[in-house]
């Protein structure tokens, strides 16, 4: 059952999605569109898409969803929108909509499982490429390439200087953990060279995350 004022149907974002003129400003800034530069890639594409979505003149299809999920929710198109278009959420909502009327996909069964044991995500690391390809989405090479999972005693160096400017709590979240571990590696050593004495949260549960990325709100409630 959803809450009262829970946003999460892309019928209550229809103001929302109006309010997009088509100028075009986000295609200059979006990661997802630059490399390929196919219009269905830009923000105001997806827009459309889901604009056509909502008004059922086009169905739902693998196509729509791969639209859906090669958006990196990195909020730079909405920083960059004339009219403050919430383009992330409403993706978001796309995401619920498309799952609560195909299903749960059977990546999303295996990645709920996987995600409340951290031995199994540990384990099954190597999969992530996999799971991407699965699901439709672009995996491109990274010029970082992650050495798998490490423990996070070695990610500090241990150099606490006597003036420090403070501790901070970094909490890495299962995909850093376990499938880019360069990412933390690098966090804690900028933090570190800054001053700071960073306590990592080795211990900290998902938080769901992955899961709300497929659309899967509520497996992803129930796993944080």
């Amino acid at each position: 059952m959803r809450r009262k004022n829970d946003k999460s149907s892309l019928e209550a974002y229809r103001a929302d999605i109006g309010r997009c003129v088509r100028c075009g400003v986000c295609r200059a800034v979006c990661p997802s569109f630059q490399p390929d530069r196919e219009e269905s890639l830009s923000p105001r594409g997806r827009i459309a898409l889901m604009h056509a979505v909502l008004d059922k003149r086009l169905p739902l299809s693998k196509v729509f969803a791969d639209r859906l999920t090669t958006c990196t929710s990195c909020l730079v198109c909405e920083a960059s929108c004339p009219s403050n278009v919430p383009v992330t959420a409403i993706i978001q909502a796309a995401k619920e909509d498309a799952l609560r009327a195909s299903g749960r996909s059977l990546i999303s069964r295996f990645v709920a499982a996987a995600l409340t044991h951290d031995r199994a995500m540990r384990s099954l690391a190597w999969l992530a490429p996999v799971v991407l390809r699965m699901e439709g989405k672009r995996v491109r090479s990274s010029p970082v390439r992650s050495r798998g999972p490490v423990e996070f005693g070695v990610w500090s160096e241990g150099k606490k200087s006597a003036g420090s400017k403070g501790r901070i709590a970094f909490y890495p979240g299962c995909a850093i953990k376990h499938f880019q571990p360069d990412i933390g590696i690098a966090a804690v050593a900028v933090l570190e060279r800054a001053g700071y004495e960073v306590v990592v949260l080795d211990d900290a549960a998902c938080c769901g995350r992955p899961l709300l990325s497929l659309g899967d709100r509520e497996a992803a409630r129930a796993v944080a």
